[in-house]
Parts: structure tokens; C-alpha cells; sequence
């Protein structure tokens, strides 16, 4: 009796618009989802690969010979960590750019200048160092993932100067400080301290307003602590210095925050 021969295995061939239709499935994975890749612990250590990392620590600890072997092998391994840790950030900063670039082609583009264009480079490390430093939040990708679309989808030639200026004070500055001008539509009025401030005043001359409005502006939101108050409180005061926003005040004896030409120019590239 003749034996069957097996068939042959079909052939799938992958066409161009397979691989495209592939990539940009891949390219549009949820932001959140890789966020999600990164934990954080109660005292607000990034941790990858915690099995490693416990591994390595129980070996040192239970070892009868201790020794520097064992200390550098915790060493290396927490450097590996720290690397993954901000591959996985660029990575996530990079993605969300192409998530909100208006075209697949405009996102290719965009990379093609990142990678090519010495200013343009250095623009990104300033936003990429940052996104290194923070803790994995939507918030911080989206706005740092906003700055590097308004640097790569704009003429560098004619606004480089004011892109350089923009992205120094937006890495320089507290994050916290950047979601609260966000959110500048929510300052509340406080009683007038009888005049305008801006960033010329002394450290110290808006110290009383700044408080004020940090504590009406928490209360609005449900928030009493002293120790987020004085957060806040110092992030107005950044805001004031850095010349984002003025205090303005009325002849009906209460204070508006109105924010300066600068600050709208930033808002513009973290919205």
C-alpha cells in the first residue's frame, strides 16, 4: 500500500501592504501599555527585571565568603537595569511621537531629521534626558512627546533659536511646574498684594500670594496637605521666575494670574 506524502506546507507570502498594515499596528501600540511595562515600588524605584535583581542580591547576602565579586555583581546588574530602564523611555518618548504625527510619512520624516540634522539631535537629547529623569507617567510623554513634534515638524533654519530657548526652560523646569501652567485656567483670584509682579521682582516678593493661590488652587481639588501646598507654592514661584506667568492686580483689591507671551509660547510645545 502506497504511503501518503505529506503535503506541502503552503507558502504565505508577506505583500507589502501586509508589512506595512504589521508596522503600523506595531507603531500604534498603546502608550499605556508600554508605561505599564515600567513598575514602580511604595519608595519610587523604577525596577525592571526584579527577578535579577533579587537574584543577584540574595546570592551576596547568603554568601558565606563575601567579597567585592559579589558587591560588583549587584553593581553591574543595577546598571544594567538603569540601561534598559532608559532604552525603554526613548523608546516610549520616540513612539509617542509617531503616534501624533500627522502622517505616517510626516513621522518618517521627522526621524529621518532627528537622526541627520546635528541641531535637531541635540534638541532631542535635552527632551530624551529629560524623559530619563522622570518617573513613567502619560503626562510627562505627552508633553515631551508634543515639544519633539513641534521641533521636527517645524522650519529649524528660522526657529531654532526659539526652539533652543523653549526646550532648555521646559528641561529645566519642574515638572510639576509645566502641568500647572496646563492647567492655568483653574488659578483661582486671591486678595491684591496692590501690585504687578513679574519675573524682575525679588525671590521672596511674591512668597505670600504664591501661597495663597497654591492653597485655594488644592482646595478647589480636594487637597490639604502643608507638604503639596509648598510644592505648589514653589512651582508658582518658578513659574514667576522663569518668566511664564505675572501676577496682575485689580482695583477691586484681588490678584489674576495672566500668563506672559513666553508662557504661551511654551504651552504651544507641551500641548
Amino acid at each position: 500500500m502506497d504511503k501518503k506524502q505529506p503535503k506541502t506546507p503552503t507558502r504565505v507570502v508577506a505583500t507589502p501592504e501586509v508589512l506595512d498594515t504589521k508596522r503600523k499596528q506595531s507603531l500604534h501600540q498603546s502608550i499605556e501599555e508600554r508605561l505599564a511595562q515600567i513598575h514602580l515600588l511604595p519608595n519610587d524605584e523604577l525596577i525592571i527585571e526584579r527577578k535579577e535583581l533579587a537574584s543577584t542580591i540574595v546570592d551576596t547576602v547568603t554568601s558565606f565568603i563575601p567579597g567585592a565579586d559579589q558587591i560588583k555583581r549587584v553593581l553591574e546588574t543595577q546598571s544594567k537595569i538603569d540601561s534598559k530602564i532608559k532604552e525603554r523611555k526613548s523608546e516610549i518618548l520616540i513612539e509617542a511621537y509617531m503616534n501624533k504625527a500627522d502622517s505616517h510619512e510626516a513621522a518618517i520624516l521627522g526621524l529621518a531629521r532627528l537622526f541627520t540634522d546635528l541641531r535637531t539631535s541635540l534638541l532631542y537629547k535635552q527632551l530624551d534626558s529629560k524623559m530619563g529623569s522622570e518617573l513613567p507617567s502619560k503626562e510627562v510623554t505627552e508633553m515631551l512627546s508634543s515639544a519633539l513634534k513641534k521641533v521636527l515638524e517645524t522650519n529649524l533654519d528660522e526657529q531654532f533659536d526659539s526652539h533652543k530657548a523653549v526646550v532648555r526652560t521646559i528641561v529645566r523646569m519642574d515638572t510639576q511646574s509645566l502641568l500647572l501652567l496646563k492647567d492655568h485656567e483653574e488659578f483661582p483670584i486671591t486678595r491684591s498684594q496692590g501690585r504687578m509682579m513679574d519675573s524682575t521682582d525679588a525671590p521672596d516678593s511674591s512668597v505670600d500670594w504664591s501661597f495663597r493661590c497654591a492653597k485655594a488652587y488644592l482646595e478647589k481639588k480636594g487637597i490639604t496637605e502643608e507638604a503639596i501646598i509648598f510644592h505648589f507654592r514653589a512651582c508658582l514661584e518658578e513659574l514667576l521666575r522663569e518668566g511664564c506667568i505675572s501676577v496682575k492686580s485689580e482695583v477691586n483689591g484681588n490678584d489674576l494670574v495672566l500668563v506672559s507671551s513666553f508662557g504661551d509660547q511654551i504651552l504651544k510645545y507641551i500641548s
